[in-house]
């Protein structure tokens, strides 16, 4: 029972923490975002009176989640062919040293974006068409989106929209300062009792830790502090993948050695993720891309453990590429091909698999299909066991150092 995790199984963390802190501090390269030969981004639309000021609530080289209000949904719209209602047009204004800037609709209900009018860029999100939701993927708006849509300050106007007339609250988060050569993050992780059978195969998982480390750590991007902590709830060992709130949630215990941090990524293991996916088994799964820490349901993601396991054993190797990977989402990373090979990223160096390699028709573009069109990227939407993805393209790494979460170094 992980209840008593202890001796051993911890110290194995608590060494791969202390590893983390060496690697990212030793690392080279990385990206601090923009590239040669980028087109100059439009000039931004000023703010007027009367638009909330984001900058009065986060000071400068601050982050924080900001609050306008609620807003009323009273005019008609269309969202992907089913009759809804929209807000008036919300306007904020984005200080000059934005890094990043997220908004999240309304975290306790399914409401969207019907349109986000970016500075400088023009209506960025339309949900009144299927492609156009289907691109958008999630219900959070998060800028940049790449170098080729960076965030620009000054006046940015959304509207939300849902099926029914009950008011919204939308929640905003805003980065202030500045990109450098190295970005860094906090890590938690938790361990709900009963997701691996005993500490000595806890233990053997952390084997292969170092593989998140160098996958993250070869575009300057790692965790320099790491809390480990136990959730006593066995009921959430398995879990619907519809209901990773309820970890978000729970009670959790810090380990001694190493208490659980603030503002950190978490890390929830779980026995399995029951899921209605038939494209096989569901190894892991962001709550938001990206998530925020204090939002409602975007606090984490979590790791099914039993779906890495070969003839009853755990292949930690599989198990920490999935971890690096739906960290990526958390940190606002999508796929670069979503499965059916017909809609992608926004980030323009990232290789596309289109659906003319669907060889045997069957609807997906598997890695088999993708090799030499992105299949060896870490963020590719499958990927084989025994041939695990691990690359990150500098344009993906200038979205991880921009992340709302990320401190520059």
């Amino acid at each position: 029972m992980l209840a008593d995790i202890g001796g051993t199984a911890y110290l194995k963390v608590m060494r791969w923490a202390a590893a983390v802190s060496l690697l990212v501090l030793g690392c080279s390269g990385g990206s601090s975002g923009g590239g040669g030969g980028q087109s100059p981004p439009p000039d931004p639309v000023p703010c007027q009176p009367g638009d909330f000021d984001l900058g009065s609530v986060v000071g400068p080289g601050q982050r924080g989640l900001i609050t306008p209000g609620t807003v009323e949904l009273t005019e008609p719209v269309q969202i992907v062919g089913q009759s809804g209602v929209q807000s008036a047009p919300v306007s904020v204004c984005v200080p000059d040293d934005a890094v990043s800037l997220l908004l999240f609709p309304d975290p306790s209900r399914e409401a969207l974006p019907s349109s986000y009018v970016a500075s400088g860029y023009g209506e960025q999100v339309d949900t009144s068409s299927v492609d156009a939701l289907i691109r958008f993927v999630t219900p959070e708006v998060m800028l940049p989106r790449s170098r080729e849509l960076p965030l620009q300050p000054g006046r940015h106007v959304f509207r939300i929209a849902d099926t029914t007339t009950a008011p919204v609250a939308p929640v905003l988060a805003l980065r202030r300062g500045n990109l450098g050569a190295q970005a860094v993050f906090s890590l938690n992780l938790k361990f709900v009792d009963g997701a691996f059978q005993n500490d000595s195969e806890l233990q053997t998982a952390f084997q292969d830790a170092s593989i998140f480390d160098s996958i993250y750590g070869a575009v300057g991007v790692g965790a320099v502090a790491v809390g480990a902590g136990t959730i006593p709830d066995t009921s959430l060992a398995v879990l619907p993948d519809t209901e990773l709130a309820k970890l978000a949630t729970a009670p959790a215990t810090s380990l001694p050695e190493g208490p659980l941090l603030p503002n950190a990524v978490e890390i929830y293991f779980v026995r399995e993720l029951v899921s209605q996916d038939s494209a096989g088994a569901l190894l892991g799964k962001a709550m938001g891309i990206p998530g925020a820490p204090g939002v409602p349901n975007k606090q984490g993601v979590a790791i099914s453990v039993d779906a890495h396991r070969v003839n009853g054993q755990i292949l930690a190797s599989a198990m920490w590429t999935t971890v690096a990977h739906e960290v990526g989402h958390w940190f606002g990373l999508r796929h670069p091909t979503e499965r059916t090979g017909r809609t992608f990223d926004y980030v323009a160096d990232t290789p596309e698999c289109p659906a003319s390699r669907d060889l045997n028709h069957d609807g997906l573009v598997d890695s088999s299909e993708c090799n030499g069109a992105g299949a060896d990227n870490l963020m590719f939407w499958f990927y084989d066991f025994y041939a695990p993805p691990s690359g990150l393209t500098q344009g993906q790494a200038f979205v991880l150092h921009s992340s709302l979460m990320m401190e520059a170094q």
